[in-house]
């Protein structure tokens, strides 16, 4: 579907979202009014078709209540994603506990694959690549390696599946990179924080650290990621051209 010119049936068509129920979002203003073209037309483009995206998967599988999903959206950008939205969402639950060490109640496996669209099978290949980690007495994961399944489906979903050739050893490639970069941070803490602060000062400067470094962390990686894309698209252009 074109996400430039799209007319309210087709984009109700096309995701499924009655005519009235885009109106209602609009005049809630949780999305954005459409391009007039004429008095009693107009045409909705990729902003909203972003934005509409994020709100359906905020709603269907966050099942967060509208108010909290216009707080977000009202705190995106331009061109904003899913993963844009998760990030500011899980930026908003850590601030809540005010913790990294309280990540809620464990999740049951079964719990979570009915809730996330995962397999078990799946959930276990995460685990035996170290990406989470189940207790296999209890058969749960902790909130925050159920949240980590639960990003993994949504990628999946996205097209980031095995049928392009994406497997659960890519995502191995996260965990890998995540581990040098902390065993750098903890050099850093070393040398710096451990005589200076108190074991308790010192976890909850960390923590009140990390809540800032992990947006920190995903406007990096998006800028270098789209940066090294638009080169390799730039490339590719300059080939069908001859050049």
């Amino acid at each position: 579907m074109s996400a430039s010119r799209n007319t309210i049936s087709r984009v109700s068509a096309e995701t499924k979202v009655p005519i009235h129920t885009l109106k209602f979002y609009i005049r809630e203003g949780l999305l954005p009014p459409p391009n007039k073209i004429a008095s009693n037309r107009g045409y909705y483009d990729g902003n909203f078709m972003a934005r509409l995206a994020i709100l359906l998967d905020l709603k269907e599988r966050r099942k967060l209540p509208l108010k909290i999903i216009r707080e977000i959206l009202d705190q995106l950008g331009p061109d904003p994603s899913i993963a844009d939205a998760e990030l500011l969402l899980a930026t908003r639950e850590r601030l809540d506990t005010g913790s990294a060490s309280d990540d809620g109640d464990p999740v049951p496996l079964d719990q979570l694959a009915a809730k996330s669209g995962s397999t078990q099978k799946l959930i276990k290949a995460l685990a035996d690549t170290g990406i989470i980690d189940i207790d296999e007495k209890k058969q749960c994961l902790c909130a925050a390696d159920a949240r980590i399944v639960e990003v993994i489906q949504s990628l999946e979903r996205m097209g980031f599946s095995r049928s392009l050739g994406f497997t659960i050893r890519d995502f191995g490639l996260y965990r890998e990179a995540m581990e040098k970069l902390v065993n750098l941070e903890m050099e850093k803490f070393h040398g710096r924080l451990f005589k200076k602060f108190k074991d308790r000062e010192l976890k909850e400067l960390v923590t009140a650290g990390t809540t800032q470094v992990d947006i920190l962390l995903a406007l990096m990686h998006k800028k270098t990621v789209l940066r090294a894309l638009d080169k390799e698209l730039a490339k590719r252009e300059k080939k069908r051209h001859g050049g």
